[in-house]
């Protein structure tokens, strides 16, 4: 805990055992499965062979991929992982009383071999405050649903640099990244296992380092507001995270279907 104030960051190793992280990846599995129309490519359920089905939608259906991945955003069992008592309790010690979600708990898949942009795989040197702008004392805990070294492209961080304020960005493919960043020597690799949890203030410049294989990188990602942080409080709460609703039918031919007749 000494670390997070003095570097920034810090690991709880094992925070969740194997089998606590189970649930997510058995739901990704079988929302993935729950899309797979060719009867030759049987699966079986098995949330060892993750990534091969994962792997197999994005290369025949695209569409699905997509559909698959943004409504693993919305599982239960993610969800209830952000808001662990666990987690609660850390934060609780960082100094977030009143801890309130910025965003909802994000999955993270990082592949570069499924991925049609490098920005859809790999981020620039940033702060999570900039798309935050929430309490200064904002905090993201990043867990790895699966062993990550170097060669899974392990986050890369620069440790102390949250003493420094927040720094100037330009505009980028992914979203923006820092204009003037540390060279890369000034960057250390987070190794982490499956259950391990890196806690970290929202000023720390990270990165993504590059993925050399043909895993994919899954991970979940929380971030949090102090409710309790006067600049939050005097700021009024900013949220700069809109939701929109598409008035698009999405599916006309299903849509029509089940509309009452004109």
């Amino acid at each position: 805990m000494i670390n997070f104030k003095k570097k920034g960051y810090f690991v709880e190793k094992e925070l969740f055992g194997k089998n606590e992280l189970l649930n997510i990846k058995d739901d990704i599995f079988n929302i993935f499965d729950n899309t797979n129309e060719n009867p030759s490519f049987n699966f079986k359920r098995d949330s060892n062979k993750l990534d091969a089905i994962v792997s197999h939608t994005f290369y025949n259906d695209y569409e699905a991929f997509l559909g698959s991945i943004r409504i693993c955003q919305n599982l239960i069992s993610l969800i209830n992982l952000s808001i662990d008592k666990k987690i609660l309790s850390i934060l609780k010690t960082l100094g977030l009383n009143k801890p309130v979600q910025s965003t909802p708990p994000m999955l993270m898949m990082n592949s570069s071999k499924l991925s049609r942009k490098e920005s859809h795989y790999k981020t620039p040197p940033h702060q999570d405050w900039r798309s935050i702008q929430g309490s200064i004392d904002s905090v993201v805990v990043w867990i790895p649903l699966v062993d990550v070294n170097k060669e899974m492209g392990s986050l890369q961080i620069v440790p102390f640099s949250h003493k420094n304020g927040l720094r100037r960005t330009v505009k980028d493919e992914w979203f923006r990244k820092i204009k003037h960043p540390p060279t890369d020597d000034h960057f250390i690799n987070v190794e982490m296992n499956e259950g391990d949890a890196l806690f970290f203030s929202t000023f720390l410049i990270h990165k993504s380092g590059n993925i050399y294989t043909d895993k994919i990188r899954w991970s979940a990602q929380f971030r949090y507001n102090n409710l309790e942080d006067k600049t939050f409080i005097k700021n009024k709460y900013p949220n700069p995270y809109q939701i929109k609703i598409n008035d698009k039918i999405i599916n006309p031919e299903f849509f029509e279907s089940i509309i009452e007749p004109k």
